[in-house]
């Protein structure tokens, strides 16, 4: 698993501090350290994404489980079972297929980001990754393109 960097924006600057011009990739996003997030925001992720975020090593096997019931049931892959570590390993290393094989790599990147990162790190790049539509990429890109 290589590292990787999130995109983010840059900004030009008149001497009073205004922002006179930005500059993006097409992923408008600006990183912020896990401490500058709202806990509340933070548990906000876990109760509706993962409630078992802090308990399972990337994985939830309830949930993968129920999801493959749910597919084989319907012949269709409807259910994914992702926890937050899945979602993030989809996110910034794999594609949005749904596939079988795509769901496979994204278990053995979710095992490696679990190893190699603590569950604030995990949830700070999560929270930083994560797509809001119209170009948001992370909750302070979000919040700034929703709520402004």
């Amino acid at each position: 698993m290589n590292r990787k960097k999130l995109a983010q924006n840059s900004y030009m600057k008149a001497a009073n501090g205004k922002v006179i011009s930005e500059i993006s990739t097409g992923e408008k996003r600006t990183y912020l350290k896990l401490e500058d997030i709202p806990r509340f925001l933070e548990n906000l992720f876990i109760v509706t994404e993962d409630q078992k975020f802090h308990d399972h090593a990337g994985v939830d096997l309830s949930g993968i489980s129920r999801a493959l019931l749910i597919n084989s049931q319907n012949k269709t892959i409807e259910q994914g079972g992702s926890t937050i570590t899945l979602q993030l390993a989809r996110n910034v290393y794999l594609s949005h297929d749904r596939t079988y094989n795509r769901k496979l790599s994204e278990l053995i990147y979710a095992y490696q980001i679990e190893r190699k990162k603590s569950k604030p790190e995990i949830m700070e790049l999560y929270l930083n990754a994560i797509y809001f539509s119209n170009g948001a990429y992370g909750i302070e890109a979000a919040s700034q393109y929703y709520l402004k």
